[in-house]
C-alpha cells in the first residue's frame, strides 16, 4: 500500500528552480526610486521595519550617519563606533591578503550587528534581535546591495 500523503513532500513546484521567480520574498527595499536621497531614506525605513531588525544606520567613511532608522538608537554613536571597527577589520584583510571585507556579522548576548559594505567606504549598519532571520537578511543584502548602492 502506498501513502499518498508522503508522494509529494518534493512536489515538482518546489524543486523547479527553473522558474524565475525567488522562493524568498523580496522585501528588501520597498522603496519607490523617486530620487535618490528620498529613495536611500525610504530604503533604509524598509530595512528597520523588517521583521526582527531593530535599526538600520548607512554609516559615511567619516563615521557619521548618512541615514537611520529605528526606535531608540543613538545613530551619531553607532556609525562612530561602526567606523572604528571597521579599520582594523580591513586592514586584517589585506594583511592577510583575504581580499575586499565585505559583510561582518557581531553576536552579542541580546544582539546581533550586521555591517555590509555599500558602496565606496559606506556600510550599512543593522541591529537585529538574536532571533531574527539573519541568513535571509545576508542573502537580500548579497543580492540587493547594488540598488542600495545606486541610491548613495
Amino acid at each position: 500500500m502506498v501513502n499518498h500523503a508522503l508522494e509529494c513532500h518534493n512536489c515538482r513546484s518546489f524543486l523547479d528552480f527553473g522558474d524565475v521567480t525567488s522562493y524568498v520574498p523580496r522585501i528588501f527595499f520597498p522603496f519607490s526610486g523617486a530620487g535618490s536621497m528620498h529613495g536611500l531614506a525610504e530604503a533604509v525605513r524598509g530595512l528597520a521595519a523588517r521583521e526582527g531588525v531593530i535599526a538600520a544606520v548607512v554609516v559615511s567613511p567619516d563615521g557619521l550617519p548618512v541615514h537611520h532608522a529605528g526606535p531608540a538608537t543613538d545613530a551619531e554613536a553607532l556609525a562612530a563606533l561602526a567606523a572604528t571597527l571597521l579599520r582594523p577589520a580591513v586592514r586584517l584583510g589585506e594583511s592577510a591578503s583575504a581580499g575586499a571585507l565585505s559583510r561582518v556579522v557581531f553576536e552579542f548576548d541580546r544582539r546581533l550587528a550586521v555591517l555590509a559594505a555599500v558602496r565606496g567606504d559606506n556600510w550599512l549598519l543593522l541591529l537585529t534581535d538574536p532571533d531574527a532571520d539573519l541568513g535571509t537578511l545576508l542573502y537580500d543584502l548579497r543580492r540587493d546591495s547594488p540598488a542600495l548602492a545606486a541610491l548613495l
